[in-house]
């Protein structure tokens, strides 16, 4: 087709141009070419031709294998030269000076028919024409469609315009089956082609406004837009004169194109149904799997489940006292009495066995409450005839020192093991919530994504992939594969906000596998946000505070606010803040429960061996709902600030690390927008000399313009109150909006 292609007798340079950008296609090179030279006999039949032409094949042949061997990738180098190897290919046409213009003109046309070519067919290669092309790429399929249909003009028969067949065929099928937009273009691109043709651009004029009719009715049935179509044609060729001749025949390419359009099977129409099937089915693909994760998740949940209880179940039986003290006189007796020469006479002062074993048990158990025994504490029915008492008493001593240190490891070991169920619990729990996460299946917002990507090129933005999915909760997740240059661009939101109905915040960004590329992904914006400010002092001004603060995000929802306060100032408490504030943040990030967090990090710290005394001070806001936890672990009362009252949070429990196991002082609120959430450091509360309502009236009567005027002011007047910071300070106000 391409080889009928020229423009009013003159350049048909397409054809050969088309074989050489098609050396991308990778395929045999002897049959495009053959068949290339084969067509070009049809209109260029001279002798100086035929040469010219067998000349150019033979040439692509050769470039086609060295570019075969090379394995070359499309680059910009690469396309240079096929455009070069072209205009050699092209040489021998020029046969004489009179025709150096015409050929020159056809060089360079073909020139740029190569370069738009290449850029088309590489596309269709690497993307498949699924996803929204950028502009350069709309324009090189213009071209190509404009250079189709000046080939179907050289294909025109006085009694049937296959152009015309062609053309409202496309029309049909692009109106229904595709897009409108892009149909009106091609049908604009193929009137242009028969206008080379023709010399004339009525054609421009007529196939845009068939297009425009067929679109118009598009809504309606099928069978009226074709309707209107026919009505349309003859009236521009019966009352406008839009054609040179409208007869009988020129209503036959028409009826044959609607009847293929009515025919023809709607799977053969859409050349794209292959490929939106082969999404459908790794959509359906994806679901299975995470039904099969779900299905793994909840068995691994049990087994760490069991091995929790199991680890619970090792630790070491405790022994009262009276049972190690009757311990120890079994082994005195049996190492010392039993041979002992004076024991008969012992036996006998004693009256009988249940006196001496009465006398060791007494004073076994005084060691037991002392740690150890001497001389005095032996009963007199032992310091009097008992020849081995001293060896009695080392003995007892060397037993319950060797008593005290095995009950200090299994007291350590047990902790471990205490520790490690209670980890395991919380994985088994948290292996539970994935379950459950992943037995939702999605939903796919297929018609979302496709949009996204178009309004996202309207903003000169060019999305490769995008895959909107939206939970049960109707709640939308957006992952966008994009530019690096790009995923900063503030519009992507906007645009994504505006096409889900929901306002989408940014959530993750990860490196694609493509080099310049990332993945983007937003969500559904949470309902409510928090601003924070932080205000501190270090006692007496020193260079270091041991008070430390944290804000993290936990997920798209959850957010920690956190004060740790040391035990001391300085460095020392600094350290023994940030170790455990370190902890607490990692525990969150995995989405362990606040018991379990607090429960593992008092375990922690406490089996470490120092004295690591932390107060921790702990506020978790969910913003989908507004509600926010508070956790307290030593450490001053909280605040909540709304718009005309203040509510106290109490503290409680001694700090982390103290005891073996602690029970943090817990509680819920709901809040509204605009209300204010206080932490302080006890140095704060004893600032105001412990005087919680006075400390809550004064945040009440402050100005609530935003967080960080309002721990500015809070730490000011503790100044102004205790002239300076005789210990540690620190304020976080935090705002829900």
């Amino acid at each position: 087709m391409l080889t009928f292609a020229e423009i009013d007798g003159g350049p048909s340079p397409f054809a050969i141009a088309f074989l050489f950008a098609s050396v991308y296609l990778a395929r045999n090179a002897f049959v495009g070419a053959g068949a290339a030279f084969v067509f070009s006999l049809f209109t260029q039949t001279s002798q100086q031709e035929v040469i010219a032409n067998l000349f150019a094949v033979t040439l692509f042949i050769i470039f086609a294998q060295i570019f075969k061997k090379q394995k070359q990738k499309l680059g910009k180098l690469d396309i240079f030269a096929v455009i070069f190897a072209y205009i050699l290919a092209n040489l021998l046409h020029i046969f004489n000076a009179e025709m150096l213009y015409r050929e020159l003109v056809s060089v360079l046309i073909g020139a740029i028919f190569v370069f738009c070519s290449v850029i088309l067919i590489n596309t269709a290669l690497l993307r498949g024409g699924r996803i929204p092309w950028t502009i350069d790429q709309k324009i090189c399929l213009s071209v190509f469609v404009v250079v189709v249909a000046l080939g179907l003009g050289g294909l025109e028969h006085d009694y049937f315009s296959t152009h015309k067949f062609i053309t409202i065929l496309v029309i049909l099928v692009g109106v229904f089956y595709y897009s409108p937009k892009g149909t009106l273009l091609v049908a604009i691109c193929m009137g242009l082609g028969r206008s080379f043709v023709a010399l004339n651009l009525n054609f421009v004029a007529i196939y845009a406004l068939l297009c425009a009719v067929v679109i118009g009715f598009k809504n309606e049935r099928p069978y009226i837009a074709i309707v209107a179509l026919i009505f349309a044609d003859l009236v521009l060729g019966t009352y406008f004169n839009a054609y040179w001749v409208y007869d009988i025949f020129s209503l036959i390419p028409i009826f044959l194109a609607i009847a293929c359009f009515l025919v023809l099977p709607k799977q053969l129409l859409m050349l794209n149904v292959y490929h939106l099937n082969s999404n459908l089915i790794g959509k359906n693909t994806i679901n299975q799997n995470r039904a099969v994760v779900y299905g793994r998740l909840s068995m691994l949940s049990n087994v760490f489940l069991e091995i929790s209880t199991a680890y619970r179940k090792l630790t070491t039986p405790t022994l009262s006292k009276d049972m190690v003290a009757q311990m120890i006189v079994d082994s005195v007796q049996s190492q010392i009495c039993a041979n002992c020469p004076g024991f008969p006479d012992c036996k006998g002062t004693a009256g009988d066995d249940s006196m001496v074993t009465s006398s060791m048990l007494k004073l076994c158990t005084t060691g037991m409450h002392r740690g150890s025994v001497n001389f005095l504490d032996a009963p007199s029915t032992l310091g009097v005839k008992c020849s081995r008492l001293g060896t009695v008493l080392s003995l007892i001593n060397e037993t319950l020192s060797e008593f005290y240190k095995k009950q200090a490891r299994n007291k350590t070991l047990d902790e471990g093991k205490v520790l490690a169920a209670t980890m395991l619990g919380g994985v088994a729990g948290l292996c539970q919530n994935l379950a459950g996460e992943l037995g939702r299946n999605l939903v796919f917002e297929n018609a979302h994504a496709v949009r996204v990507k178009e309004d996202l090129l309207y903003k000169s933005i060019v999305a490769l992939d995008c895959l909107i999915t939206k939970s049960n909760m109707s709640e939308y997740t957006c992952s966008i594969l994009l530019a690096r240059k790009d995923m900063d661009n503030p519009e992507i939101a906007k645009v994504i906000s505006k096409v889900c109905g929901h306002k989408m915040s940014h959530d993750l960004t990860q490196d694609a596998e493509t080099a310049g590329y990332a993945i983007v992904t937003y969500r559904t914006a949470p309902r409510y946000a928090v601003v924070y400010g932080v205000a501190q002092v270090a006692k007496n001004h020193a260079r270091m505070n041991g008070d430390v603060f944290s804000f993290l995000k936990i997920d798209n929802e959850k957010t920690l606010v956190a004060i740790c306060d040391g035990m001391g100032t300085g460095e020392a408490a600094a350290t023994a803040s940030t170790l455990a504030l370190s902890l607490v943040e990692n525990f969150y990030r995995a989405n362990f429960t606040h018991e379990i967090i607090i429960h593992g990090v008092n375990q922690l710290l406490s089996i470490t061996g120092g004295e690591i005394f932390s107060a921790l001070d702990t506020a978790v806001f969910n913003l989908a709902t507004g509600g926010v936890d508070f956790i307290k672990v030593g450490g001053a009362d909280g605040y909540i600030k709304r718009e005309r009252d203040v509510e106290l949070v109490e503290a409680g429990s001694l700090p982390l690390g103290v005891l073996e196991s602690v029970k943090p002082k817990m509680a819920h609120a709901v809040l509204a927008s605009g209300d204010f959430v206080v932490l302080l450091s006890d140095g704060i509360l004893e600032a105001f000399a412990s005087d919680r309502i006075g400390l809550g009236n004064f945040i009440n009567n402050l100005a609530g313009e935003n967080p960080q005027k309002l721990a500015d002011e809070i730490m000011q007047e503790a100044l102004n109150r205790g002239g300076v910071a005789r210990d540690d300070y620190t304020v976080v106000a935090v705002k829900i909006v």
